[in-house]
């Protein structure tokens, strides 16, 4: 499925996600670097309410956020960003494994290519954000 969307509009593809996805746990966001992943996270997590200052965790990894939404059935985020790693062994070591399979938090993963084999086969989405130009992005999701 897929869908075109100006800057402006986030918070609008924040809640069609949300609706499409159900409550799938994982999502995993692709896209070339300035694709608009991050700012789709900071979308998502105001659609739910989420209190906490929310930032790329490029260098810490791995940021944790409360939720408090009817829209989400977990009350916990976690939000990584693989891109600085260049092994398994380091994904492993910042604690993915537990966080792909603790089952009451919802996991928001940027640049997940390394960890695609260690992922469970089902409750996955699959978010592919292109740029098509300065304001306009297209989003593709697949569920897995």
């Amino acid at each position: 499925m897929e869908r075109i969307y100006q800057e402006h509009e986030l918070e609008f593809v924040a809640h069609w996600l949300l609706e499409l996805a159900g409550h799938k746990r994982i999502w995993l966001l692709t896209g070339e670097m300035g694709a608009g992943k991050t700012s789709l996270v900071v979308a998502l997590m105001k659609v739910l309410n989420c209190k906490d200052e929310i930032s790329s965790p490029t260098y810490a990894l791995i940021n944790e956020y409360q939720i408090q939404s009817e829209l989400s059935p977990f009350q916990k985020v976690w939000h990584a960003d693989l891109f600085r790693l260049k092994s398994i062994e380091e994904a492993l070591d910042a604690g993915v494994e537990e966080m792909i399979h603790n089952a009451d938090i919802w996991n928001i993963i940027e640049w997940p290519q390394l960890i695609l084999d260690y992922l469970p086969k089902n409750n996955t989405v699959s978010l592919n954000l292109q740029t098509l130009n300065d304001k306009a992005r297209k989003i593709t999701v697949n569920f897995n």
